[in-house]
């Protein structure tokens, strides 16, 4: 396809009015100065013509479509492409049609002759989580801009970008309560025998049980009730409410930070993060993430996140209820947003519950500052009012900006370690 830009519709709307009045006028000079302008345009118009049929059999081929980044850190997605038509083509621009969260830029290369290929760097500043896309603009121009060609092609390409966790804040704020350097501390044994098991690495060498060890071959440790610092359940909202807002600022980029900060803690202290993501209808496959690689476990599993579909209050409240029975005897932390019915969620945990001990931290608002933004921030605080004054025992809310929600993490996991 092929098209005058804005700049070349301006010049030949004015090289057509000068011909006009130099003809009214008698004025040589300013009709041939609007005659050559038009005649400019017409050239790079009839150039396009021939840089769309090169396009038309142009490739275009990914270097590296996944990329694996830390969240703040700069991507670079290579991409070729081959001329394998007989026109040579100018300054060719690609333009990624990615979603804001890849925060990706444009590429450029200065010609390519017919029959050969060259190579552009795309660079990126991804949100927290997955992104993909498949398509991509390329358009040629000439020096001058007056005249563009442009094609549409279908590459994949996708981003797993890893979350900073917020480890440092929860950490400072439990110093000033008594546990300065909670990160040290040894595991409780504990007293009350559960199972048998395989060991794992990171298990406490004092767990083995050395006559099924013997028995078996391998490596048998007793699991007791309280044999770990702190076992965390995480419920993950990543359903669409939860994208809302500036990249990087969304909800779901805090609930990220978050899950990585607790499978920091986890990884040091011992124990297990059993990670739920929840894609706004269903809970997805559990993960059970074991202290010494929560952590590096955890950052795979969130890079992979996308978004899901509209979230289904009674899907998740089931979700939490699924979760709360496996792992009774753990903390349960439920992340989740914008749009909530807070009083019937909080309702539905307390009732699904059973006696699990439960604790519940919601990343209510945005923090962002557009103006949709700041009306959602408003409409949640009115609809948490209530709740925040008159929740059940043992259920703590947060929501508003990153210091906050780490505040309240660090009042929800500091009873249980």
């Amino acid at each position: 396809m092929r098209a005058l830009t804005r700049k070349g519709l301006l010049l030949a709307f004015i090289s057509i009015a000068a011909m006009a009045s130099g003809m009214a006028a008698g004025n040589g000079l300013l009709y041939f100065s609007g005659l050559s302008g038009l005649l400019l345009v017409l050239h790079a118009y009839s150039e396009a013509s021939r840089w769309s049929r090169a396009l038309e059999a142009l490739e275009i081929e990914r270097v590296n479509p996944v990329v694996r980044v830390n969240e703040g850190a700069e991507a670079r997605i290579g991409v070729i492409i081959r001329n394998k038509s007989r026109y040579r083509l100018p300054r060719l621009t690609l333009k990624e049609h990615a979603p804001p969260r890849a925060g990706v830029g444009d590429g450029y290369i200065n010609g390519v002759g017919p029959g050969m290929e060259a190579l552009t760097w795309i660079r990126a500043r991804p949100a927290p989580g997955s992104t993909r896309w498949s398509r991509v603009e390329v358009v040629a121009s000439d020096p001058l801009s007056i005249a563009v060609a442009y094609t549409f092609r279908d590459v994949e390409a996708r981003i797993h970008s890893y979350p900073n966790p917020w480890e440092s804040g929860v950490n400072a704020r439990l110093a000033p309560i008594g546990y300065g350097k909670p990160l040290r501390a040894p595991s409780r044994l504990g007293m009350e025998f559960l199972e048998l098991r395989e060991y794992r690495e990171g298990d406490d060498p004092r767990l083995i049980h050395w006559p099924s060890t013997a028995r078996l071959g391998t490596l048998i440790v007793r699991e007791n009730r309280a044999e770990s610092r702190v076992n965390i359940t995480v419920i993950l909202d990543h359903g669409r409410e939860m994208f809302i807002g500036t990249p990087g600022k969304a909800p779901v980029d805090h609930a990220l930070r978050l899950v990585a900060g607790l499978a920091s803690i986890v990884s040091r202290l011992g124990g297990a993060l059993y990670l739920y993501p929840f894609n706004g209808l269903k809970c997805m496959e559990p993960r059970t993430l074991h202290s010494g690689r929560a952590y590096t476990l955890s950052l795979e599993i969130l890079s992979r996140i996308e978004q899901g579909a509209f979230r289904d209050v009674e899907g998740l409240i089931e979700c939490i209820s699924r979760a709360s029975r496996q792992h009774p005897h753990s903390i349960l932390v439920v992340l989740t947003g914008p749009g909530m019915d807070w009083g019937k969620l909080a309702l539905g945990i307390v009732d699904n519950a059973r006696g699990a001990p439960v604790r519940f931290l919601g990343v209510a608002m945005p923090t962002g500052q557009t103006g949709i933004e700041e009306l959602i921030r408003v409409h949640e605080a009115e609809r948490l009012e209530g709740i925040l004054h008159n929740r059940p025992r043992g259920l703590w809310i947060g929501y508003g900006s990153a210091e906050d929600l780490a505040r309240v993490l660090a009042g929800a996991v500091m009873p249980w370690i």
